[in-house]
């Protein structure tokens, strides 16, 4: 594929370069939203993250390998949240797929980052426990 047709696609995925990826303003939700087109149902949702059909569970793990500390989307999907200052467990599954869903938002304007700040180690250092990932602070 060239490289102005990958554009093109992207372009398209995103509605016109309007922002979010196709069919995320109507089918997208974020925490315990109450839309049916979110992955899984209303009680695989969790809290504080960004989901849309076919995103895998934000903190699904099997073991500690399946965990990685990583930023959020915001509500939009769009934009990186920075909540926890941006370390954040998750499954690595999810660290991917909402990182190839951002990179879709090629026209989103978002908010500066705030000012960096030191992390208290125990945000870093994530692992499974009974099947959810979970940082030390925990």
């Amino acid at each position: 594929m060239t490289k102005a047709a990958w554009i093109a696609v992207v372009i398209a995925g995103c509605g016109g370069g309007q922002g979010a990826p196709s069919g995320q303003a109507s089918g997208a939700v974020s925490g315990g939203g109450a839309s049916g087109a979110a992955s899984g149902s209303a009680g695989d949702r969790e809290p504080g993250f960004f989901a849309a059909a076919g995103a895998p569970a934000p903190g699904a793990c099997a073991a500690d390998i399946d965990c990685v500390v990583a930023g959020t989307l915001d509500d939009s999907g769009c934009c990186w949240s920075y909540r926890e200052l941006g370390a954040v467990a998750q499954s690595r599954a999810y660290a991917s797929w909402a990182k190839g869903w951002k990179a879709a938002c090629v026209d989103a304007q978002c908010p500066s980052p705030p000012v960096p700040q030191e992390r208290a180690a125990c945000l870093e250092a994530v692992r499974c426990v009974a099947g959810r990932c979970r940082n030390s602070c925990e």
